[in-house]
């Protein structure tokens, strides 16, 4: 662009020995900002700070959905500890927590099958010597089996105790259950027909008696005293 010489003066006094006209500026440049390139139906490229919002949105997300099912699979886990007992037609099962439940459940056998402490004629227990004050053996039943295939619910725990208990009933000739503990009840709760699916193999029918946990009636005397009674009328 030509400068004329009253121009060049001014700007010789201000100073300037060179002046250039800037170029004019496009209109979206006109408000001084950069503009955004946005193509049509395409959103603007997010900042950092928004992909980190999205992320920790989705992390939390994933962690909420792993605890619901974590949750569900606790949830549906059924656990089983048992003592199992046999003495003469007496079979009995309670869950053991200590030495002591299993010592107790033991003494309930025993008086159930040799009231007064005398020898009944059901004969000795299984695996026990002969004589007063003799402690039948002790076995046990646990689940989840280590073996366990499937469900280990409650549904599952109840099938594999059904067909653990008629082998034993048929193995031991036990014509009598003794059940002691809520979570055998709830085992139970899961068929109709639970009891009476445990047949002998001759066909004859076992009869069953439901009592609360062996810790429960450590230390409940009442408790205790209850049982007894149903035990004594059941050997009527």
């Amino acid at each position: 662009m030509t400068v004329t010489d009253r121009e060049q003066g001014y700007l010789h006094e201000m100073g300037i020995d060179v002046w250039v006209k800037r170029p004019e500026r496009s209109p979206e440049h006109a408000s001084g900002t950069p503009a955004e390139s946005v193509s049509a139906g395409k959103p603007a490229a997010s900042g950092p700070s928004e992909s980190r919002a999205d992320e920790s949105e989705v992390a939390s997300e994933v962690a909420s959905d792993l605890a619901s099912d974590l949750a569900a699979e606790v949830r549906t886990e059924f656990y089983l500890d048992l003592g199992v007992c046999a003495c003469g037609e007496l079979l009995a099962l309670g869950t053991v927590i200590d030495a002591m439940d299993a010592k107790l459940l033991q003494n309930i056998v025993l008086a159930a099958v040799r009231p007064g402490g005398k020898s009944s004629s059901e004969g000795s227990c299984a695996g026990t010597p002969r004589g007063i004050g003799e402690l039948p053996r002790l076995s046990s039943f646990r689940w989840p089996q280590a073996r366990t295939v499937g469900t280990t619910g409650a549904a599952g725990a109840a099938k594999a105790l059904r067909a653990y208990l008629l082998r034993q009933i048929n193995e031991k000739g036990a014509r009598r259950l003794l059940l002691l503990g809520d979570a055998l009840g709830q085992l139970m709760a899961q068929s109709d027909n639970f009891i009476a699916s445990l047949k002998r193999r001759d066909g004859s029918s076992v009869q069953a008696l439901q009592g609360p946990d062996l810790r429960y009636l450590r230390y409940h005397g009442e408790a205790k005293r209850i049982l007894w009674r149903d035990l004594s009328r059941w050997q009527r």
